[in-house]
């Protein structure tokens, strides 16, 4: 990938890094801080996991369909790197079929526990107790929750 594949970007604490129903543009790489990201099912917050330096978010998404099915929102200042969709595409589409399907299938798996998890509400305690939601975040939320019905 060229250099001018990927930026680097800044999010404030509690800034959506991106939206259910938006486009994909990027993989994102967390480089500092952390990303919450969860759906929104019958007006409650359905968290998907938290990611931290290194992690990815949005990647279901990236090679499953044109547009994000959840939410992702800074919950501390972070510093992501965006790679751009197509110049991994390229990468993809360039190396041999079994990584290509490799690639499709763990994408498709991905996005498929994540429909488990929406469809039947589950959460996992140690995101919810370990998620430190303040009010203002709170706030947000519920504007979003609002929206989103």
């Amino acid at each position: 990938m060229s250099s001018s594949s990927s930026v680097s970007k800044m999010y404030i604490r509690d800034e959506l890094v991106f939206s259910d129903g938006e486009y994909v543009k990027n993989l994102i790489l967390i480089e500092q801080g952390e990303v919450l990201t969860f759906r929104i099912v019958e007006g409650r917050v359905i968290p998907l996991g938290i990611a931290g330096p290194g992690e990815f978010v949005g990647e279901s998404s990236l090679f499953n369909k044109e547009k994000y099915d959840a939410y992702a929102i800074a919950i501390q200042d972070c510093n992501v790197r965006l790679i751009n969709k197509d110049e991994i595409m390229e990468v993809v589409l360039n190396s041999p079929e079994w990584v290509r399907n490799l690639t499709k299938i763990m994408a498709s798996r991905l996005s498929a526990t994540e429909d488990v998890i929406t469809e039947f509400k589950i959460v996992d305690s140690v995101l919810t107790d370990g998620l430190d939601l303040d009010t203002k975040l709170e706030i947000k939320l519920k504007g979003i929750v609002g929206k989103s019905k």
